[in-house]
């Protein structure tokens, strides 16, 4: 897919877009700590980082941090 951060067609205009992302995951096999992460990768397969604030593995955004 192509995501753009404003409007395709009226760049400048500064109008961000709201992305909505909805995915099915099977629980993990054991119990444990685990990480909910996103990888953005452009063609050339440079990865992106969302923001400083945001930890940052090997080309991922950790999202969340949870015990199962």
């Amino acid at each position: 897919e192509q995501w753009y951060g404003t409007g395709p067609d009226n760049a400048p205009d500064g109008t961000l877009l709201t992305h909505n992302v909805v995915a099915k995951l099977k629980k993990p096999a054991t119990s444990g700590q685990y990480k909910l992460a996103l990888r953005l990768e452009s063609k050339s397969g440079a990865t992106a980082r969302l923001d400083n604030s945001i930890p940052y593995e090997n080309g991922y955004n950790i999202l969340y941090e949870f015990t199962y």
